[in-house]
């Protein structure tokens, strides 16, 4: 899930990894300081009882894990620091300090460049939204624009989140200019076609989009993703910029 995480790569770099299992594991023989795994455990349970739609567990539910997480990689590190005390050597000290602050620029590196530059995290955090968002409200105040939805909805409802969560970034972006409406298809036939509009077609279908065409013979369709699962398509009426 690319909201998350680069898609097949572990949440924690392997050298942190490591130093978490030997705390769990200095934990276990020692007997003390149980109350990490009690709260990593605890804290674990979210994710395993919340279903999803995708074929693995939320991060994001799993966020609670962050500090039993790394308070054992800590835990394994100090373990390691203390052993090289024992051998009195700056060089094996400076390696291991050299080792933490690779290992930070390593994170910083793979969360701001890494991750964060890549195109399919713009789309699962609705980069296309807000494209067509800012678009709407770059529009000549003279064209109107619509959200196309496959059923009859209140805006209100998508403000509180209760129906298309996802419509609520749209819905901030657009809301102080207010250049976007929300029809279910049957309503279609209450517009004027005189108008200058473009439509936003949340769930493209062919045979809408023909009626959509019929009744505004000058209009054009442009698609505009694709995004997992949807796709989006826009649908104009009038000349003016487009996206």
């Amino acid at each position: 899930n690319w909201r998350h995480n680069l898609v097949a790569e572990p949440m924690l770099f392997w050298p942190v990894g490591l130093l978490f299992i030997l705390g769990i594991i200095i934990i276990v023989f020692k007997r003390r300081n149980y109350f990490l795994l009690v709260w990593l455990v605890a804290m674990l349970i979210p994710a395993i009882l919340a279903w999803e739609e995708l074929p693995h567990p939320s991060a994001i539910r799993t966020i609670g894990t962050i500090v039993p997480i790394y308070l054992l990689a800590g835990l394994g590190f100090v373990f390691i620091f203390e052993k090289t005390r024992l051998l009195k050597s700056k060089a094996v000290k400076i390696s291991l300090i050299l080792i933490l602050v690779s290992v930070s620029i390593f994170n910083f590196n793979k969360y701001f460049f890494d991750w964060a530059r890549q195109a399919e995290v713009k789309k699962w955090f609705s980069g296309d939204l807000n494209r067509v968002g800012v678009y709407l409200n770059n529009l000549p105040t003279s064209v109107q624009g619509y959200l196309i939805t496959n059923k009859k909805i209140d805006q209100q409802e998508i403000l509180l989140g209760r129906v298309f969560p996802r419509l609520q970034l749209l819905e901030f972006i657009t809301y102080q200019e207010n250049r976007i409406q929300y029809l279910a298809p049957e309503e279609i036939k209450t517009l004027s076609a005189d108008k200058r509009m473009v439509f936003v077609v949340l769930f493209p279908d062919e045979e809408f989009l023909a009626n959509l065409k019929k009744k505004f013979p000058q209009g054009e369709v442009k698609k505009y993703g694709p995004r997992i699962p949807n796709e989006f398509q826009l649908f104009y009426n009038g000349q003016f910029s487009r996206m």
